[in-house]
């Protein structure tokens, strides 16, 4: 029936049941009929417009709380800067006296790296982020806090590593072991790898070479001998036992732990065998080739009597001497001592051993 069809469209969409509606007034209903249609045509209409209206104000509702929303979390976020910036400055010494001492004794001192570093990343990403100019003008108000927390967090991660890695005896406690290692994590997280292994390559390693790898100790009574050898890298070996190994061992630790290797701190090879090696190449006799057995007992020395031995301090020997072996500094010794021309001098020892007639024809 037409009321059943109207009633259906009516609980459906509004426009078919308007242009319903258009059809049954123009069927020639009784005036009542018409009417009443068409009073309920106008109600539906008004409450078809109210509903628009209601569906705006809400979504324009909507709207606010959602910038409302993101305006509380930006700001939630650079409060939270604050805090951590705060933070930070709390657990670091500044222009103190015995900041060294302090900041060794800082069980902390990997939190604190890794705050400078979330401060730094945020407040370089604080306009992807946040687009309040206001808070943005407020994060950035925050840099020169953020540089000097930073720095001040290099400071002590320095003067925790000096402490605990260059002037450690070989009583390893526990709990001095477990800040040893938070403090080579910090190193690492900082990116302040060289700068440590050039640390403890000025405290711990040069000291002794400059006083034990002299020329006078390298060849003694026999200028150009290089006899004394054996002895100074003996004696650098012991030293290295007595000295480094304990931080030699942790970062051995550090840098067999998940994610570190690439960017660990390594003693073994730079804090400790670069110095060695540079120390060495200082000895212009050790590289005169005025003999094969000469040149050849002294790479021995050096590559068999001391870099293996070096290289069996560690867990992870095999590693440690790959290592060893492919630095730059190894590299550097090997072309010192010039194998084409070593080549040549046991050449010419063979064939100063053999008749003349047979000498002549090889030459």
């Amino acid at each position: 029936s037409i009321k059943a069809k109207t009633m259906e469209k009516m609980s459906g969409k509004y426009g078919e049941f308007a242009h319903i509606a258009e059809e049954v007034c123009s069927q020639g209903l009784s005036d009542t009929t018409r009417t009443a249609l068409t009073e309920l045509y106008s109600s539906l209409s008004n409450l078809n417009s109210h509903a628009r209206q209601k569906r705006q104000e809400i979504e324009y509702e909507t709207q606010a709380l959602r910038a409302a929303e993101k305006i509380s979390r930006e700001n939630q976020a650079v409060q939270g800067f604050g805090l951590l910036l705060d933070e930070l400055e709390a657990g670091l010494i500044l222009n103190n006296n015995d900041k060294k001492q302090h900041a060794a004794k800082d069980k902390n001192i990997e939190r604190l790296a890794h705050a400078a570093l979330s401060l730094k990343a945020q407040l370089e990403g604080a306009v992807d982020f946040i687009s309040d100019g206001a808070l943005v003008t407020q994060l950035h108000e925050y840099a020169q806090r953020v540089d000097a927390a930073e720095g001040a967090t290099r400071l002590a991660v320095e003067a925790a590593f000096e402490t605990l890695c260059c002037h450690s005896s070989n009583q390893d406690e526990q709990e001095e072991e477990a800040q040893r290692e938070a403090c080579l994590r910090a190193g690492a997280a900082l990116g302040m790898g060289a700068r440590l292994e050039e640390l403890f390559a000025l405290k711990v390693m040069r000291p002794f070479l400059k006083a034990s790898f002299t020329p006078g100790r390298l060849d003694g009574a026999d200028r150009g001998s290089a006899n004394g050898l054996p002895w100074i890298l003996s004696a650098a070996l012991d030293f290295i036992k007595d000295r480094a190994l304990i931080a030699i061992r942790a970062c051995d630790r550090v840098m067999a732990s998940p994610g570190i290797a690439v960017l660990s701190v390594d003693l073994l090879c730079r804090g400790v065998w670069s110095p060695v090696a540079h120390a060495l190449l200082s000895l212009d006799s050790l590289f005169q080739l005025g003999s094969r057995q000469k040149v050849r007992k002294c790479y021995n020395i050096v590559f068999q009597s001391f870099l293996e031995p070096l290289s069996d301090l560690v867990h992870d020997s095999t590693e440690a001497l790959r290592r060893l072996e492919a630095s730059d500094d190894t590299r550097k010794l090997r072309e010192e001592w010039n194998l084409p021309v070593y080549a040549e001098l046991v050449k010419t020892e063979i064939i100063s051993s053999l008749p003349m007639q047979s000498a002549d024809e090889l030459l």
